[in-house]
């Protein structure tokens, strides 16, 4: 399993994230697990994209890449814009 923390920049503020990767094709987010949907990984490139309906309906597309304990990318999220994240992996 690989935890990483990730840090997207919204226009309001930046928002960090704990990510868990378990395989088992959904996403750990602090104290929320979500679906992934359509998701892709040739070990260096990854893709997948989250609905969320907590606050509004909002479709999120994130498309990265890992470069040893570092990932980028950036995440679309349709009329809301597109948001930059850069993580780093850490061990528990």
């Amino acid at each position: 399993m690989s935890k990483w923390t990730v840090c997207v920049n919204t226009p309001i503020h930046p928002t960090v994230l704990v990510l868990n990767d378990d395989g088992s094709g959904e996403l750990i987010t602090g104290s929320q697990t979500l679906p992934l949907q359509q998701g892709s990984n040739d070990g260096t490139n990854f893709s997948f994209m989250i609905e969320r309906e907590d606050a509004g309906y909002v479709k999120m597309l994130w498309n990265g890449a890992i470069d040893g304990d570092g990932m980028s990318g950036t995440i679309e999220c349709g009329d809301l814009g597109n948001y930059p994240f850069v993580g780093t992996r850490f061990e528990q």
